[in-house]
């Protein structure tokens, strides 16, 4: 009975109107307008489900501060009618888009930059395969912890600068089922930058080996060439003979090691000394040996070497065997014995040692003999003494028997007179 047409602009206002008096049935579209609503007059509550659509809404007639957080859903918003005008800077977190609604043909070339990205936001299974591409990576984003382990594939490239391994990182050459590979790394240091330089070809014999010159340039060089010289050659790793020979010719013959250490030389050992380990703490069972006995067991003999007729003098390892067994070495696999020559400075210690003892109880006895002998000859001086005054009473005596049978003769001769 009323119409809008009875009403004065401006006569019904919101002290006149109880709550829910006037259905939204009642208002004629376009009669109400944004002016006509106080600012906060109507609230979420006041507005039924999908009473409002987009073609009641202004552009920009609600702002962000007034929608309620998850009022709307993605429900509530038709394909494409978001666009980048309506979002502002940081608007939509990462948190609030679903996985999958936000496709590549969404996102239009570079309105996602480096800095937009958190860290780690993205990984492997966001990426499509080929989906960046490599002119899209600046210089120095990527490191090594953000590549895969193992390796990373690229087919059918070519390197046209320098590939540069940092932190020992290896080079890995798969085999046919990549199952293993073959990898090659630098030193843990290196003392300066070296370039090792290939050959020009491959070795036209079998067998030779990679050297350098010391500069970095590679050649093929025969590994058994008796021309080889190794010069300064300072080795890095043990030297193994694998009980061969070290010689000028390459026999069985010169310098040879074996496993525990034991030096074996076919000819004349020349030094300037020879030092033997003699520490006490490294031995035990110590006694003294016998040396004058076993000495004189032994036989000094010349000889001649049946490899070269030379003449030597020294002694027989099978004789000294008999004598003291461990001045003799035999080896495992000739049989060929050998003496300690060094080693029978003990027992000639020894002997020195008793010869000396003889000597000093010969020496004793022969001051006593000295001292008795002495004595002898004091006495025998006395009694020649003793002879001589015996000599010298017995020619008096003779003389006075010579006078007194003088005297009696006369005393005869005067008796027959009368």
């Amino acid at each position: 009975t009323i119409l809008a047409g009875n009403i004065a602009a401006d006569a019904i206002g919101a002290s006149e109107l109880a709550d829910n008096s006037v259905a939204s049935a009642n208002i004629i579209n376009g009669t109400i307008v944004t002016g006509d609503i106080a600012t906060d007059t109507i609230l979420a509550g006041n507005i039924a489900a999908d009473a409002i659509g987009a073609s009641e809404l202004a552009d920009n007639s609600v702002a962000s501060a007034n929608i309620i957080i998850d009022t709307i859903t993605a429900a509530d918003i038709a394909p494409d009618a978001i666009g980048a005008s309506e979002l502002a800077d940081n608007s939509v977190a990462s948190a609030n888009i679903i996985n999958g609604t936000i496709v590549t043909g969404d996102i239009a070339t570079d309105t996602i930059l480096a800095g937009n990205i958190a860290a780690d936001a993205i990984g492997a299974s966001e990426l499509a395969d080929n989906s960046v591409a490599s002119a899209n990576i600046i210089n120095g984003t990527i490191t090594a912890a953000d590549l895969n382990d193992d390796y990373v594939d690229v087919t059918g490239d070519t390197m046209t600068g320098t590939l540069s391994m940092n932190a020992r990182n290896e080079i890995r050459f798969a085999d046919a089922d990549s199952s293993n590979y073959v990898g090659f790394r630098a030193p843990a240091t290196v003392v300066s930058n070296v370039t090792y330089s290939w050959p020009d070809d491959d070795s036209s014999f079998s067998g030779y080996v990679l050297a350098t010159d010391g500069s970095g340039n590679l050649t093929w060089n025969n590994p058994s060439a008796p021309a080889d010289n190794l010069g300064n050659h300072v080795a890095g790793i043990n030297i193994q003979l694998n009980g061969n020979w070290l010689s000028n010719d390459g026999g069985n013959e010169g310098i040879q090691i074996d496993n525990a250490g034991a030096v074996t030389a076919s000819g004349t050992v020349t030094a300037a000394s020879f030092v033997s380990t003699s520490d006490r703490r490294l031995k035990e069972n110590i006694e003294t040996i016998d040396g004058l006995d076993a000495i004189l067991r032994m036989r000094g003999v010349r000889f001649d070497w049946k490899r070269n007729g030379e003449a030597e003098i020294g002694l027989i390892a099978q004789e000294i065997e008999e004598v003291m067994p461990d001045l003799v070495v035999t080896n495992a696999e000739t049989g060929f014995k050998a003496v300690k020559y060094a080693n029978l400075v003990s027992p000639l210690i020894e002997s020195t040692k008793e010869l000396y003892g003889l000597c000093k109880a010969s020496e004793e006895d022969i001051i006593i003999h000295d001292r008795r002998i002495a004595s002898l000859e004091k006495d025998s001086a006395k009694m020649k003494r003793q002879i001589q005054s015996l000599k010298k009473e017995n020619h008096n005596l003779k003389k006075h028997l010579k006078n007194m049978d003088e005297r009696l003769k006369a005393l005869e001769a005067l008796i027959k007179e009368r």
